[in-house]
């Protein structure tokens, strides 16, 4: 009765694994939103680790018009934003007015990026979120 109980359990634990593991639909979009504040005249940073290949969608957003907040995508090594010519800024969205930021990129599964947020405010902070979509 041991052995033959033994036998069971070794077979449902064997049967527990898979050679083709379910990963995420490739027919439903990625996405994920990331909130933040940035200070007044400063940077906030953000490493994203791609969960997917596809096309990349990053959309800033923030409540306060006379705030300009600018988005940057950098190679995850980037770890300040200044001097960005060090960094190796990969895309930008820099626009002076609006309370919106677009980034579009194509990406692959796994690629280790940073995304950058830039408050040029000299005395106010922003609170702000990031929508990031993959199709």
């Amino acid at each position: 009765m041991r052995r033959l109980l033994a036998g069971v359990i070794v077979l449902l634990i064997a049967g527990c694994g898979s050679d083709n593991p379910v990963g995420p639909d490739p027919d439903e979009p990625y996405s994920q939103t990331i909130t933040g504040t940035v200070g007044a005249f400063g940077t906030a940073g953000h490493p994203l680790t791609v969960p997917r290949s596809g096309n990349m969608r990053l959309q800033l957003t923030w409540a306060a018009a006379d705030v300009d907040l600018d988005l940057y995508l950098a190679p995850n090594s980037c770890t300040a934003l200044y001097p960005m010519a060090s960094c190796g800024v990969l895309a930008a969205s820099d626009a002076a007015t609006g309370t919106q930021e677009t980034i579009t990129r194509t990406v692959v599964d796994n690629e280790r990026l940073r995304i950058w947020v830039d408050n040029l405010h000299l005395t106010l902070p922003q609170n702000y979120t990031i929508s990031i979509t993959i199709d």
